[in-house]
């Protein structure tokens, strides 16, 4: 397991355990931010894709236009899931 972040700079936050921790059923009911804020270590494009229904292409589109927090590892673009999954309930309508 990877370090778990310090979520108190999230106050409206609610930890959600990933999805083999979840009770059968439960995970169809989960948001897709709240998914994505259970995810284990930083997201690639490809998963975030998966999680949101986006293609890998549309993904990297927002990421150069700096519409998406992410950073730049060693060359590889991450998503931090905490702050995704904000951002994704920002942008939810």
């Amino acid at each position: 397991m990877g370090v778990e972040p310090d979520i108190s700079v999230f106050p409206n936050m609610t930890p959600v355990p990933p999805p083999s921790q979840n009770a059968p059923g439960t995970i169809a009911t989960a948001s897709i931010a709240d998914r994505i804020a259970a995810h284990d270590g930083a997201l690639t494009p490809l998963e975030l894709a998966e999680y949101t229904g986006h293609s890998r292409k549309t993904i990297y589109a927002k990421v150069k236009k700096g519409s998406i927090p992410h950073f730049n590892f060693d060359g590889s673009i991450r998503f931090d899931p905490f702050l995704t999954a904000q951002w994704v309930r920002a942008h939810s309508v």
